[in-house]
């Protein structure tokens, strides 16, 4: 947790990294974070598309689920890319998610391919 932390508070100044946050009644219900895909370390090669903006981070909050506040992260994410000249947004989420599996499904996002792997030695 505190070097999650430290983290977000040393980048949410940072311009290379936009970020989003919605709010419900006045409290942060959500955020979302994107970037150029060139400064996410996992995906390079065939797995970061010229042009393309990363969605690096959605989510919302349980209680807040069902607002449509992950369509409406993912518009100001998608119209900031488009802002930022990018042409192709990606999004990295893991399947056994179900909740982020059928969200982005919603919004017209199909997997391109499956990242493997397995833990040795447990």
């Amino acid at each position: 947790y505190e070097a999650a932390l430290k983290e977000w508070e040393e980048e949410f100044d940072d311009p290379d990294y936009q970020v989003f946050v919605a709010e419900v009644d006045g409290r942060v219900a959500g955020s979302a974070i994107s970037c150029d895909i060139t400064k996410s370390s996992a995906n390079v090669g065939l797995t970061a598309p010229r042009h393309a903006a990363i969605l690096g981070f959605a989510g919302v909050l349980p209680e807040s689920r069902g607002l449509g506040l992950a369509k409406a992260l993912h518009e100001a994410v998608s119209t900031a890319a488009v802002e930022a000249g990018h042409s192709v947004l990606c999004i990295d989420w893991r399947s056994a998610n179900l909740t982020a599996d059928r969200t982005w499904r919603a919004l017209g996002y199909q997997p391109t391919f499956l990242r493997l792997h397995r833990h040795l030695g447990y």
